[in-house]
């Protein structure tokens, strides 16, 4: 760790003590330097910000491992906040040295922690929750068991990838309202003003003049309150009235929802897909038809060992005998548990008809992912033809995470190409199965939607 170049009196001057209103304000000595050593866990985290990071996108300050200390002038480079979600107010603030890393959110969470009741629900808003939300559970004791919701804040979440943003989006995860996390963003905008005053001032003066800055904010914070819950609620009832949908209709809407993000949460990824697909093997009767067959394949294969000659070789060493017992045991098990019919050859029709059910569960469950997948692209579009938005700093982000979700649905559709090339025998098969390009296939949707009254804007 840097040494600081720390000075009592500019500290604490000696006509001056520490005010009480400081001292339950900011960090205590040793609240951060505790996690000083803890390492960042983000490669179990991932959730598109390496993406964003790859293309040298320079909003994610507080996830960049080359926001770092450059200059020696100061020992301060700045000010880490803790602020209510739901008001924004100011809960506790910390000096930032060597950059904005994570052990600032540990020592904030833990000090959080500390003033909560027991039976308190906790909702964690910030830039990075994807990244760091395992690490805060690891190092925090009793935080994990209170299942808190963590979301990232409003302003980055339309840049993350859709299978962190169906987990951390506070406007697509029930629990968080109308919040939107942004409230430290508000009290800098309102603290900026006081830059160029405190630059020169010594750390105790520094700190005297934020906490009153934090003070009077907080105050006008909770007179505006009566008001804002009034907004919030007036938006709330005139979103409920513009549904204009029943309660029957609602829930069967919410179970297809519900249905999507247990897809998206997903990695759009080949490795992830073929992990989707070997769960469908196994969540249905093809896995255990499968195994039978596989038994049923060996031990055929070992009754019909022939030499060069053509000539049939008995089986004699102990290995084989024990492996052919095993085998009669285990085939006999499932056909009296299961009632599968016994097969006695290779050429049985049985074997090709469970191969092609096995491509086609292999096919739907690919083609059910990009389905999702182009469902989710539409979203994004239709959220950046929204009356406003253009041009908007929001909308450069949605843009920026469509045309990521774009890339890795082409990568998936070209595995489904390959597949079906590979899989299927004609080539009317092979034209039925096979997609064309993202751009097309969402047209499709579109035109769909367009033909059974539903409209999808085009950005």
């Amino acid at each position: 760790m840097n040494k600081r170049n720390r000075d009592d009196v500019d500290l604490y001057p000696s006509i001056l003590s520490t005010s009480y209103d400081i001292a339950q304000l900011w960090e205590v000595e040793g609240e951060v330097e505790k996690f000083a050593n803890e390492k960042d866990d983000a490669k179990e985290e991932l959730c598109g910000l390496e993406e964003l990071d790859s293309i040298n996108n320079p909003t994610f300050k507080a996830g960049s491992e080359k926001n770092r200390k450059v200059s020696n002038r100061f020992d301060e480079e700045g000010v880490f906040s803790m602020n209510c979600a739901r008001h924004g107010v100011p809960i506790r603030l910390y000096e930032i040295y060597n950059g904005e890393g994570r052990k600032y959110a540990l020592a904030a969470i833990s000090h959080l922690m500390s003033l909560l009741g027991n039976s308190q629900k906790l909702l964690t808003m910030y830039d990075i929750i994807c990244l760091c939300k395992g690490k805060l559970e690891s190092c925090i004791p009793g935080l994990k068991e209170r299942a808190p919701l963590y979301l990232v804040t409003v302003f980055h979440a339309y840049a993350r990838s859709m299978h962190c943003q169906v987990q951390h989006h506070p406007r697509v995860v029930n629990g968080s309202g109308n919040t939107d996390g942004e409230g430290v963003e508000r009290f800098w905008s309102t603290a900026n003003r006081f830059i160029s005053m405190i630059r020169q001032m010594s750390k105790f003066n520094r700190k005297s003049l934020l906490t009153d800055v934090v003070y009077h904010f907080r105050q006008n914070k909770m007179l505006e309150i009566p008001g804002q819950i009034l907004k919030k609620y007036t938006n709330a009832m005139k979103k409920v009235s513009e549904l204009n949908i029943t309660n029957e209709k609602f829930f069967a809407l919410e179970e297809q929802w519900s249905e999507h993000v247990e897809i998206v949460m997903i990695p759009a990824t080949p490795a992830a897909v073929q992990i989707l697909i070997d769960k469908a093997e196994q969540e249905t009767h093809v896995s255990r038809y499968s195994y039978y067959l596989k038994l049923t394949v060996e031990y055929l294969l070992l009754n019909d060992l022939r030499d060069e000659s053509g000539r049939k070789i008995e089986i004699t060493t102990k290995k084989d005998i024990n492996r052919n017992n095993f085998l009669v045991d285990q085939i006999k098990q499932l056909q009296s548990v299961y009632g599968y019919a016994m097969i006695n050859s290779l050429d049985n029709p049985a074997l090709q008809e469970h191969r092609e059910r096995i491509i086609e569960v292999r096919y739907n469950v690919m083609n059910t992912f990009v389905k999702h997948l182009l469902f989710a692209i539409l979203m994004k579009e239709h959220k950046i033809s929204q009356p406003g938005l253009f041009g908007t700093a929001k909308a450069a982000r949605v843009i920026l995470s469509l045309e990521i979700l774009k890339k890795k649905a082409e990568a998936i559709i070209l595995m489904i190409n390959k597949f079906v090339e590979t899989s299927y025998s004609t080539q009317a098969e092979i034209d039925r199965r096979k997609k064309k390009t993202v751009g097309k296939e969402v047209e499709r949707i579109r035109l769909y939607a367009a033909e059974n009254g539903l409209d999808l804007p085009t950005p």
